[in-house]
């Protein structure tokens, strides 16, 4: 309540909702070293969402626990379909990641952090100011998994200070869920298993969409293959 627009009505023949204001969007043009706050606060949600994962699951929410992630990532590395959108160098270098993916996983999971409640497309778009806390819009591709697979743009963002000082606004935040050691290795390989995450929500959506519609997304998808290519290129 309060960190999301209140459902005041649902079509459910329609499938639509109609919600009050979100407030006022914070947006791309807003300089990076703003950005750590809002982040902080969707992660106040996150943390405060793991005492509910149980009650999300029974209500349908999508179980993408990183467990599951190499063997999704597979998936999506057989489309041939949605493969033929990126490059072919980027292709290759992603089909070389498995292995390396595996045991990402693995170590991350091994470090303790509770799955909670994943935006999915966590971004500045999709965040607004209203009574001065952040209400985040935009829920279709939750689930519930790793919280660090909501840092998909904190790991992407340019400004060095404000990605320091964002990285540190969310770490602040999970404080004492386990050790500063563990807590700062699982945001390090965030780095790496967290685009593997949105390939995997992205290789979902384009499965369901004619093969022209998918060219929709063509340029995301790219970005985020690209990404997660040069996260692997980064840890070595």
């Amino acid at each position: 309540p309060g960190r999301t627009p209140e459902v005041l009505a649902i079509p459910p023949s329609r499938r639509w909702m109609l919600t009050s204001d979100a407030g006022e969007i914070i947006g791309w043009e807003t300089p990076e070293m703003e950005w750590a706050t809002p982040y902080a606060q969707c992660a106040h949600t996150q943390r405060a969402a793991t005492e509910h994962v149980a009650d999300l699951l029974a209500a349908g929410c999508r179980d993408r626990d990183i467990g599951c992630l190499p063997e999704q990532f597979d998936a999506v590395l057989e489309d041939a379909e949605t493969m033929g959108l990126l490059p072919d160098a980027t292709a290759d270098a992603l089909a070389s990641l498995g292995p390396r993916l595996v045991k990402a996983c693995e170590r991350l999971g091994y470090l303790g952090m509770p799955n909670t409640l994943v935006h999915g497309d966590l971004h500045v778009g999709n965040m607004a100011v209203r009574g001065g806390h952040c209400v985040t819009i935009d829920w279709t591709d939750v689930c519930i998994s790793h919280p660090f697979m909501d840092g998909l743009i904190p790991h992407r963002m340019t400004h060095a200070p404000a990605k320091e000082r964002t990285r540190l606004a969310i770490l602040d935040v999970w404080e004492g869920a386990v050790s500063p050691r563990r807590l700062h290795e699982a945001w390090e390989l965030s780095a790496f298993v967290c685009p593997a995450h949105h390939m995997v929500s992205y290789g979902s959506i384009m499965a369901h969409m004619p093969l022209a519609m998918r060219e929709e997304l063509a340029d995301d998808f790219g970005r985020v293959a690209q990404q997660l290519v040069d996260a692997g290129a980064a840890q070595g």
